[in-house]
């Protein structure tokens, strides 16, 4: 039977060659629709991730280390029948040389354990009830118990009995709910947590998760005016404090070394602080502490420019993420410095009684993500993005916040590329309509030429599953390498019309899909051509399917003036469009994409469909009544036998006004895409 398709595709030369040419330019068009969406959603990872200061931030709650250890255990006989009494004991410790005020101890019992009443105890000593209330977990807040001041180096504890309603079969499965907040660390600490990780274990961790390219450390501290001075002047301003290495310099070229050098045990002062105090390479600066201990003596060692320093100056405050803060009066200390004698006195500032800091220092790692693994469509590398932040945030439970700021830029970037892409589907319907029809042209062509063929083939006794397997076959055999051949010209057109880049930050698995998307809906268009052309003269006798000519039907849409309803419907949808006004697209710094209503678009689809139905109508009617003259005059030669044929043959010569309709309706929609799209975005 394939040798039979083979024989019968030669011995047509060129109807089999027009067919295969109608196939390749409709799966190139279509192709080509599918390269540029994929061009254009990788171009929009990488313009949204672009400007991003900082990928993401883990910044740890207790920047000052944690003050407090919290251990919560349950004393009872396994297993703990019901009404049988529990008691919990928690113990709190102060490692630290420096006392820890207003501690605020919160529990209660775990389900299926109830509040023994009168049961709690303060380092052995009642504490009475309040309303019936557990004293640990008061009001309908839940509120705990203030148990003051915890010494350097004390132990407290405190206990508890609860009651379970059902049978606990061992005590050392009860999860406490336990925490501990005090003055100086307000973010509360759950019991029985791992000892806390360093900023440089943490760091160390979140370098070694895939997808990070670098995780550095960054410290940095607000101090109020008059704490900088140097040469005998002290600035007026308020001065930021920053500390970290070489390596996060050579992450965040902004860092720009001016004059001298970041050397060891030396500090950058910001351009405009070195100007303000006169101060060189080589000068001491003069840093005052927040804890009144002997000021800091500071050796310059070179001048930097700080003003295109963005991942220094972001702000980390959620409702300003994308706002930069600058302060001109910035020293960078080595990070031991900041950690060895910075932290430590606003430690011992903090656990002065009476003493309320306004600013905190700020502990933070800066990751920055793999930016080569991101060239892909904003949806696919939001999900890169987001699963890195996960395995971050796995890390250090309950020690660090997250800033996720490519993520926050890339969901942003999702929507508008399922915007973009919804849109330019949309208005490039034209052109896949008028792929879709090259294709079935191009099958029609020989469906036409097969008709006398499988007439014949009945009368040898061929029957009806034996012509279907013919036909899958010679759809394969037709539309299959024409498919792919249009594939590469798509291709090639997406490449000419684009260029190399774009295209090449689309991730290969999408641009396979695409390019096998057209040519299966090339090959499918083909096959249901010539099944719906062949399955009639199926069903006719075989001298009925013989007949090579039919006669012309007006289509349905011709009858009930489609065309006219399309375009009055049109004009009412822009008319109320511009009465309603389109809402604009915002930035992505509120977080929000721009937005494109489904009703803004029909107006365009009317528009088009309905223009090129009136078209084809026009067309129609002006060749249908083309003058003749009488008979039995011809008329010239030429306008008589052109005139004829245009009469004779006007719905087919319609059909080809309707694909130059289409043509010029996706051409135009393309430019309204581009053009409407961009300036939004702007």
């Amino acid at each position: 039977m394939l040798s039979f398709v083979l024989r019968d595709l030669s011995r047509n030369p060129r109807r089999s060659l027009a067919a295969a040419v109608g196939v390749t330019l409709g799966v190139g068009l279509f192709s080509g629709v599918l390269f540029f969406i994929d061009a254009s959603g990788a171009t929009m990872t990488q313009r949204a991730i672009a400007p991003i200061a900082l990928d993401i931030q883990a910044v740890l709650r207790s920047p000052l280390g944690a003050r407090l250890r919290f251990d919560e255990r349950v004393s009872a006989r396994s297993p703990i029948v019901a009404g049988e009494d529990a008691t919990f004991r928690l113990t709190i410790v102060n490692p630290t040389p420096d006392a820890v005020h207003e501690v605020v101890v919160n529990d209660e019992p775990p389900p299926p354990f109830s509040y023994v009443p009168s049961s709690t105890t303060v380092d052995g000593v009642p504490v009475a009830d309040l309303a019936g209330q557990s004293p640990l977990a008061q009001g309908l807040a839940r509120s705990g118990l203030n148990i003051g001041t915890v010494a350097p180096g004390a132990e407290r504890t405190l206990t508890y009995r609860a009651r379970p309603s059902r049978m606990v079969p061992r005590a050392d499965t009860v999860q406490p709910m336990g925490t501990v907040s005090s003055r100086e660390e307000t973010v509360p600490v759950r019991a029985n947590v791992p000892s806390p990780l360093t900023p440089g274990q943490i760091r160390a961790r979140i370098a070694r998760v895939p997808g990070v390219d670098s995780a550095d450390r960054l410290s940095f501290v607000d101090l109020p005016a008059g704490s900088l001075a140097g040469n005998g002047v002290t600035l007026d301003g308020p001065v930021r404090v920053f500390a970290f290495d070489r390596a996060y310099q050579q992450h965040h070229p902004s860092v720009r070394v001016v004059r001298g050098s970041f050397g060891p045990g030396r500090i950058l002062a910001s351009a405009e602080a070195a100007r303000a105090l006169g101060a060189s390479p080589g000068d001491v600066m003069v840093l005052r502490m927040p804890d009144a201990s002997d000021p800091l003596q500071l050796p310059v060692g070179g001048i930097a420019d700080l003003t295109a320093a963005d991942a220094l100056f972001t702000s980390r405050k959620a409702s300003k993420l994308d706002e930069v803060l600058y302060v001109p009066f910035s020293v960078i200390v080595p990070p031991a410095t900041f950690a060895n004698t910075i932290v430590p006195a606003f430690r011992a500032a903090s656990a002065a009684q009476g003493t309320i800091l306004k600013n905190l220092p700020v502990v933070e790692v800066d990751v920055r993500v793999e930016r080569v693994r991101l060239r892909s469509e904003p949806a696919a590398a939001l999900a890169q993005t987001t699963a890195i932040a996960r395995a971050i945030r796995r890390l250090a439970p309950g020690q660090i916040s997250l800033i996720d700021n490519i993520s926050n830029t890339l969901e942003v970037a999702r929507d508008d590329a399922a915007v973009g892409k919804r849109m330019f589907l949309f208005l490039g319907l034209p052109g896949m309509l008028l792929a879709a029809s090259l294709a079935i042209l191009g099958a029609t062509i020989h469906a036409d030429a097969q008709r006398r063929e499988q007439a014949t083939l009945r009368l040898h006794g061929a029957d009806r599953s034996h012509l279907l397997r013919m036909l899958a076959l010679k759809s394969l055999v037709l539309a299959g390498p024409a498919a792919v051949v249009g594939a590469g010209l798509g291709l090639v057109s997406a490449v000419a019309a684009l260029g190399r880049g774009p295209l090449g930050e689309a991730h290969r698995r999408d641009v396979a899909i695409s390019a096998i998307t057209a040519i299966v809906a090339g090959v499918a268009l083909t096959a249901a051509a010539l099944h719906i052309r062949s399955r009639r003269s199926l069903r006719l006798d075989v001298s009925e399917g013989r007949r090579e000519l039919a006669a012309p039907v007006r289509p349905s849409w011709h009858r009930l003036r489609l065309d006219v309803v399309l375009l009055v419907a049109a004009a009412m949808s822009v008319a109320l469009d511009v009465v309603a006004r389109a809402p604009s697209a915002v930035s992505v710094s509120n977080g929000r994409s721009a937005s494109l209503p489904a009703r803004l678009l029909f107006a365009p689809l009317a528009i088009w469909l309905g223009g090129t139905l009136a078209a084809v109508r026009i067309f129609e009617a002006m060749t249908s009544r083309l003058a003749l003259p009488a008979p039995p005059r011809f008329g010239p030669l030429l306008w008589g036998t052109l005139s004829r044929n245009l009469r004779r043959r006007s719905w087919s010569l319609a059909t080809a006004t309707a694909g130059i309709g289409l043509v010029v309706a996706f051409a135009t929609n393309l430019a309204v895409f581009e053009a409407s799209y961009d300036a939004a975005k702007r």
